[in-house]
């Protein structure tokens, strides 16, 4: 995956993403002028290092980590339930990339 498309969807965000098996990637997301199609997103903060998953449920491939302090830009989605980063029971996940969720008690934002 290129970092251009984790990034296309993030208006402004720093982001430090590390796929499995692969270099970890990071930059500055910016998009052009807004249009009908373009695609809003909310800048999240990881509270801890936290597992990249493959689909919204912790049976979901893990296909990366985003580490602690990293800045991602995504939307949140409904999925399985969890219980992490201090909450016991959470069904909320964000999208940071096509097929790529991270659970949304693990981010501040």
């Amino acid at each position: 995956m290129h970092l251009r498309s984790v990034l296309a969807a993030c208006a402004s965000a720093t982001v430090l993403i590390v796929f499995a098996g692969g270099p970890a990637l990071a930059g500055t997301a910016t998009t052009g002028p807004k249009s009908p199609t373009a695609i809003t997103c909310t800048t999240y903060i990881a509270l801890e290092t936290v597992n990249i998953r493959s689909a919204p449920s912790t049976s979901g491939t893990v296909v990366g980590t985003l580490a602690q302090g990293a800045k991602v830009c995504g939307t949140t989605v409904q999925g399985d339930s969890y219980s992490a980063c201090g909450v016991k029971l959470s069904a909320t996940w964000v999208t940071i990339a096509k097929a790529k969720y991270v659970a949304r008690s693990c981010l501040k934002g």
